[in-house]
């Protein structure tokens, strides 16, 4: 056993999340697909923090459950995850006492045009909204939405959700590890 190992009490994030598109016939680029983002309201800079929605794994949770979880959690909506298109990789920032873990971004399919979302209040008294808005974006659009990281995660998993030539990739902060 290594000392630095999550069984020697090294703290490792765990996190599911969902790749949720919607076909817009009138987009060319992509496959004519907008990409479901929610705003979190925690971010340092919400206007630039959009992302897919889900979040991290509890205790002995599956992080297929998880994103399960989460998605029903932020938007309001039951969905079944499908297959795992990506996997990445995101160091701790010690600075921000934030450990570092792993992303795993599930296809979670398309739903139809019009279709809304509820973003549910957290239950108890006074806690704040975690989320206070999403959007449909166009991935030519994610950099105006996201932060570059997570612009590249979403375009990473749009590739690896397609039909005929997508496959699982592995990334190291929204990238391809070279």
């Amino acid at each position: 056993m290594h000392k630095d190992s999550a069984s020697a009490g090294y703290r490792l994030r765990v996190s599911g999340l969902a790749l949720i598109r919607q076909r817009r016939r009138w987009l060319l680029l992509w496959g004519g697909v907008t990409v479901l983002l929610v705003r979190p309201t925690y971010a340092e800079a919400p206007e630039e923090s959009w992302q897919l929605p889900g979040g991290a794994a509890r205790e002995g949770e599956p992080v297929w459950e998880a994103a399960e979880r989460e998605v029903l959690e932020e938007i309001g909506r039951t969905r079944t995850p499908g297959r795992l298109l990506i996997v990445d990789y995101i160091r701790g920032r010690q600075e921000k006492q934030r450990a570092p873990g792993y992303n795993f971004v599930f296809d979670f399919g398309f739903v139809r045009r019009g279709a809304r979302f509820v973003l549910p209040a957290p239950p108890g008294t006074g806690e704040p909204a975690e989320l206070d808005a999403w959007a449909w974006v166009r991935p030519a659009e994610l950099d105006d939405y996201c932060q570059d990281y997570q612009a590249a995660r979403i375009r990473e998993a749009l590739k690896a959700a397609r039909r005929w030539r997508g496959r699982a990739r592995m990334l190291r902060r929204g990238l391809r590890p070279s």
